[in-house]
């Protein structure tokens, strides 16, 4: 009877110690996939991240090319502003040379 008993406690002691390394191996699976989707997750984060960076880059670029635009336009158009400032007197001073001359002519018998 206790030999048999010892048997059992014994075979009953190896099962245990199956089991615990059976579960073992299921905890460390599944712990190395938790780590390798981590690992995806962080892999993926940097490419976003990296992708916002790209788009930044673009955006200030994209506003400064509108900023020089606008700069080049405004200059442009005050440049036409000044030539036709330029225009307007001259064109004045023509009509006042003008009307001096009719304004003598008149006088003149």
């Amino acid at each position: 009877g206790l030999s048999m008993r010892v048997d059992q406690a014994l075979d009953a002691a190896g099962e245990a110690r199956r089991e615990a390394a059976a579960a073992k191996q299921g905890l460390e699976a599944t712990r190395s996939t938790v780590e390798d989707r981590f690992a995806q997750m962080e892999e993926q984060i940097a490419g976003l991240v990296a992708s916002l960076g790209r788009v930044e880059e673009e955006v200030v670029a994209k506003l400064d090319q509108r900023r020089t635009e606008e700069k080049r336009r405004e200059e442009a158009t005050a440049t036409q502003l000044e030539r036709l400032g330029r225009a307007a007197e001259a064109s004045n001073r023509r009509i006042d040379e003008t009307a001096e001359r009719l304004t003598e002519a008149a006088r003149t018998p």
